[in-house]
């Protein structure tokens, strides 16, 4: 409930939530016109679209992925596992922001969608990464086939 009474703070946004609906949850977003529960959709899509502004994860790798490689800013939220090392690397090269799970909060979370919905810094640094990603001069087939011939 945290993160819906946050997002009513953003009416200027429209947040797209991955969502499996139950029968008795269908009340639950009547009062959040902003947000649209989804059961599924194409997340690399949805990255991809020129409109999105920021991406709340779990910081899982594919994730984490598809985000740097289509230049937006995230909030990360790591449960276990791999999640909290990439959450790491976003923070180190200042792409998103971290939340912790254990202290999750409104206000938490309204800070977090402000610094990356407002602070261009965000913003920049994901584009600047989806640039180098971009702009590797190998693919991977022709770096093995380099270090091949090399030898």
């Amino acid at each position: 409930m945290a993160y819906l009474e946050a997002f009513l703070d953003f009416p200027e946004y429209e947040f797209i939530w991955k969502y499996h609906l139950r029968e008795n949850d269908t009340s639950l977003f009547e009062k959040f016109p902003n947000v649209h529960p989804v059961e599924w959709l194409d997340q690399n899509s949805l990255l991809a679209h020129p409109k999105t502004k920021a991406f709340m994860t779990h910081g899982g790798l594919n994730s984490f992925i598809e985000s740097s490689f289509n230049g937006i800013p995230l909030i990360a939220t790591p449960l276990f596992g791999d999640q909290n090392y990439n959450t790491f690397i976003i923070k180190q090269k200042e792409t998103g922001v971290y939340i912790n799970f254990k202290e999750i909060s409104v206000q938490l979370i309204k800070d977090a969608l402000k610094q990356v919905l407002y602070m261009d810094k965000y913003y920049e640094n994901a584009q600047k990464l989806k640039k180098r990603l971009h702009s590797y001069p190998y693919k991977i087939q022709e770096k093995f086939v380099k270090y091949l011939v090399q030898q």
